[in-house]
């Protein structure tokens, strides 16, 4: 499906906030182009992946390769994810910097090797689906300090 992409993949970043009254329902069925069909035949819920390096001051740096979170697939080319999720920062816990950081979406259902890779050995390859990330639009009210 995504190697019909013509342009840039857009990750959209979505800030939500606790007691949200009107929830969303679960959508039945899916309509795309006019017509419908299943979730194995055109699947919304994706993987977002990162490459990057991680920089923990004193103790070095290392290449990162791992699941980073989760979207859903909006438009042809564009992901809508959670706002933190633009934030890879976060991912240290405060104690390091994440540099160099280049994000990859997969429709993959297995990425265990991603997930569980050891950063002192070779790192895994990204699924043979993977297409990067072109612009990153984090939500503009989101505050990655707290």
């Amino acid at each position: 499906m995504l190697k019909t992409l013509s342009g840039v993949v857009v990750l959209v970043s979505l800030m939500l906030g606790c007691g949200v009254e009107d929830a969303p329902r679960a959508i039945e069925r899916r309509i795309i182009n006019g017509k419908t069909c299943l979730g194995d035949e055109m699947p919304s819920s994706l993987a977002i992946l990162i490459d990057a390096k991680i920089e923990l001051g004193a103790l070095g740096s290392f290449p990162i390769r791992a699941v980073l979170c989760t979207g859903t697939l909006i438009a042809p080319d564009v992901v809508l994810t959670a706002a933190h999720c633009a934030f890879p920062d976060l991912l240290t816990g405060g104690i390091g910097k994440i540099t160099g950081a280049r994000y990859y979406i997969s429709f993959t259902p297995d990425l265990v090797a991603l997930a569980s890779a050891d950063p002192t050995q070779k790192l895994p390859d990204l699924p043979a689906d993977a297409v990067e990330v072109g612009v990153t639009l984090p939500h503009p009210k989101f505050d990655p300090k707290g």
